[in-house]
């Protein structure tokens, strides 16, 4: 569904300007690419060494909830993993 709007097509130029400064757009947007640049950036700080979920809030800006969403995310996909201890 989220697909077809991005593909809608307008009607008229101001329903087109409308849509892309929409706080939809900017939702979809956050969803679909901020995540993953998130998990990108995550992934980039752990190839050096192992870091906290505080530790990688500070360095990407970050608060701790949603680097904890995002290591969830990386782990079910077998991105990331956790040392024990």
């Amino acid at each position: 569904m989220e697909r077809e709007r991005l593909r809608q097509r307008f009607d008229t130029e101001e329903a087109y300007s409308l849509f892309f400064a929409s706080d939809e757009l900017n939702r979809l947007f956050a969803e679909l690419v901020g995540n993953k640049l998130a998990v990108s950036q995550i992934t980039l700080l752990l190839q050096d060494k192992p870091l906290s979920t505080g530790e990688i809030a500070q360095a990407l800006g970050l608060n701790a909830s949603e680097v904890s969403r995002h290591l969830k995310t990386s782990t079910m996909h077998g991105l990331i993993r956790f040392d024990e201890g």
